[in-house]
């Protein structure tokens, strides 16, 4: 046998290999799944299984000016609820902006405590991590503090 008979022979099986390792192997239970699902899209009307391919029938039919109007109402009417539904999400969105601006603010002021107590002369660091804490988490002695500070 010539060299590229062998060839050949090497290559087809180890196609055939390859093919093999590919397939899946199903059990009973998917089989009835799918089976299942294949009888369910025949016998469904929308779906027709001509020469073993499926493939989706169009129903066409003619709308009348009544269920015309009845569409075009319906979605007038939906286009005005989504304006409402945008309308009350940037209030919301309004009011979220509104926190975290007041907690940037916070922090900011909580910065200018701890900035104006390292500023006082002979004070010690235990004292000024105490000091800097009660009036920090305190937002009524956090506000006071600096009203009085100007």
């Amino acid at each position: 046998m010539p060299p590229s008979e062998g060839m050949r022979d090497m290559d087809v099986s180890s196609s055939q290999r390859r093919n093999q390792e590919k397939k899946h192997q199903w059990n009973a239970e998917q089989d009835a799944i799918l089976i299942g699902c294949l009888i369910d899209l025949k016998n469904d009307p929308m779906w027709k299984g001509e020469g073993g391919n499926f493939k989706p029938r169009s129903k066409k039919r003619k709308v009348s000016k009544d269920e015309e109007v009845a569409l075009i109402g319906n979605l007038i009417e939906t286009v005005g609820n989504l304006g409402t539904i945008c309308q009350a999400s940037s209030k919301g969105i309004d009011k979220l902006a509104d926190c975290f601006q007041f907690l940037a603010d916070d922090q900011e002021l909580k910065k200018k405590v701890y900035e104006a107590i390292t500023e006082i002369e002979d004070l010690e660091l235990q004292l000024m991590v105490k000091a800097g804490s009660l009036i920090a988490h305190d937002s009524a002695r956090l506000t006071s503090f600096h009203y009085l500070r100007g």
